[in-house]
């Protein structure tokens, strides 16, 4: 996994700072190639045919990031429309008291006529946080604005980022209220949203105060909560990983939900027979450790934690030899091949680092 790794990581970079994309027949044509070439008894042959597809494979994933076709850009001015979309995250709180909230435009309204639009927008809610969840659809006034650099020395690439995220516009509200309600949205991924809420409802009022918005943070994932002097504090110590669902925090349900299932299965002597309990366990706690997955907001690390479960489950029932390098090569390809412009995530480039050194 080492060759198609680097190649990919690799092209992603290059396109990163360059922004180079090369034709897209290059692909298929060195994909030909690599098929031809595993035929032959040379490994060099193979090796570098395999190396360029996936180098390119990298810089073309990155294309619809950084040259998207035109789209709510051209509503840009210093004039308020009326937007129409649905959330597809999680709306996110801010260090300031406000909130972010992502949604996909369906329609934009302007003083002459009323279009039907497709797009990636990012609003900025000045004060509060919005009790929003996947797939509700929200109509709201804003003007539209494309994000800037400010050309400070050392600042981060805000535009870039934005980029990776599929936003190339920005919209701002002053408060939740601005953002109207039209139909609350559907399907699994919007029960789970509600069902996190729950949760965290729960948490903080069985346990107000900074406990529970730390105890908030460990459990779920969200240190809306958590108070800045507090975060600030862990973030000075060393330790501000910890309030961030990571591989530690799945392996802990994991193993939880394998000794559970381990014990209930021993109380019956039929199963305990004829079964073999402990790679059945493993096997009934990976969809449980998937939903805690999607619960928990789905992070850079706790999806590379997953994924390395499952590798190594899978390895386990085919009674292959578990090699801890090829499966986090493995899940990093994976990730990759899914959403490659999360190689540029501090928090996937950590973990994979920290991962690998341990």
């Amino acid at each position: 996994m080492l060759v198609p790794l680097a190649g990919l990581i690799a092209g992603l970079a290059t396109t990163h700072l360059f922004e180079t994309f090369p034709p897209a027949w290059c692909l298929p044509a060195l994909l030909g190639l690599t098929f031809c070439a595993s035929f032959l008894s040379s490994r060099f042959t193979f090796v570098v045919p395999l190396a360029l597809l996936f180098f390119m494979w990298g810089q073309l994933s990155l294309h619809p990031f950084l040259r998207p076709p035109p789209g709510l850009e051209r509503f840009a001015s210093d004039r308020p429309v009326v937007i129409e979309g649905v959330l597809d995250a999680r709306p996110e709180a801010t260090s300031t008291g406000g909130s972010r909230v992502y949604l996909q435009v369906e329609r934009v309204c302007t003083d002459e006529r009323d279009l039907p639009e497709s797009g990636r927008l990012l609003v900025y809610v000045k004060e509060g946080r919005a009790r929003l969840h996947i797939g509700d659809t929200v109509t709201f006034a804003t003007r539209i604005r494309v994000p800037r650099n400010l050309g400070l020395p050392g600042e981060s690439d805000w535009v870039r980022r934005l980029a990776y995220q599929q936003v190339h516009v920005t919209g701002f509200v002053l408060t939740p209220e601005d953002l109207v309600l039209l139909r609350a949205g559907g399907g699994w991924l919007h029960d789970i949203d509600l069902l996190a809420q729950r949760l965290g409802n729960f948490i903080t009022t069985v346990e107000p105060g900074p406990e529970g918005g730390v105890l908030k943070a460990l459990l779920l994932g969200d240190r809306s909560d958590v108070p800045e002097q507090l975060q600030e504090a862990f973030a000075r110590s060393g330790v501000n990983h910890i309030l961030s669902i990571s591989g530690f925090h799945v392996g802990i349900v994991f193993l939880s939900l394998c000794q559970f299932l381990y014990y209930l299965g021993r109380r019956s002597e039929w199963l305990a027979l004829h079964l073999k309990l402990r790679p059945l366990v493993m096997l009934a706690s990976l969809p449980m450790v998937a939903f805690y997955l999607v619960l928990s907001g789905q992070s850079p690390a706790t999806l590379l934690s997953v994924l390395m479960i499952c590798v190594v489950v899978a390895a386990l029932q085919m009674k292959r030899e578990v090699d801890p390098v090829h499966t986090i090569m493995l899940a990093a390809c994976a990730i990759l091949f899914a959403a490659p412009e999360l190689v540029f995530d501090v928090s996937f480039q950590l973990s994979f680092l920290a991962i690998w050194g341990l």
